[in-house]
């Protein structure tokens, strides 16, 4: 009965981000903000489950400190790397052109929104379920190491590339507004080449 609770509490709160993250879409034009309201909406679940779960405490924190981790982090990413950038062409390709809000809703909104709280079911599942059995203690101390191993290589993927990006631009004369892994240039008022330009 409480994962039924936690499930509909969970899918209720995905509903109310998600039509937030439609307003907001709406409001400046494009609605591949969706893709940054994607590791938040885990957080949501996971901060629910936490909150209205009757099962093991410890790994309800747990839980909620490894997804709020991961989910802020992705946001944080997909934000950077979005920014500025315009519609992304995969929802251009989607809506056909069509951007009334009943084909918006039906096609991408939901869609994620569904996806999002189906993926998650597994934690809303251990937010309900009694301690870990000796026997599977293992196997969560593994489920976290991988976590941390996941995190750690993502970091550092990301400062590597980045640090490449920086300096492909700076050879090109081009100046990198945010930390994506797309190289992007801005406008330079007219003045000397590039090559004989000093960069700080």
């Amino acid at each position: 009965m409480n994962f039924l609770m936690v499930s509909a509490v969970s899918l209720a709160s995905v509903l109310v981000l998600f039509g937030v993250t439609f307003t907001v879409g709406r409001r400046i034009g494009r609605y591949n903000v969706v893709d940054v309201a994607w590791g938040p909406g885990f957080v949501v679940v996971a901060a629910v489950a936490a909150a209205v779960g009757h099962g093991d405490l410890t790994r309800r924190l747990l839980m909620l400190i490894l997804v709020a981790v991961w989910g802020l982090r992705l946001a944080w990413h997909i934000r950077a790397k979005t920014a500025g950038r315009g519609e992304d062409p995969r929802y251009r390709a989607l809506l056909h052109g069509d951007e009334s809000a009943a084909n918006v809703l039906r096609k991408v909104f939901v869609v994620q929104g569904a996806s999002l709280w189906f993926v998650s079911l597994p934690v809303q599942l251990s937010a309900t379920t009694g301690p870990t059995p000796a026997v599977l203690l293992p196997v969560l101390v593994l489920g976290v190491v991988m976590w941390l191993t996941g995190l750690v290589f993502a970091f550092a993927t990301w400062a590597v590339l980045t640090r490449a990006l920086r300096r492909t631009c700076r050879r090109r004369g081009a100046v990198v507004v945010t930390p994506t892994i797309v190289p992007r240039r801005v406008g330079r008022a007219p003045g000397p080449p590039a090559s004989a330009t000093r960069r700080p």
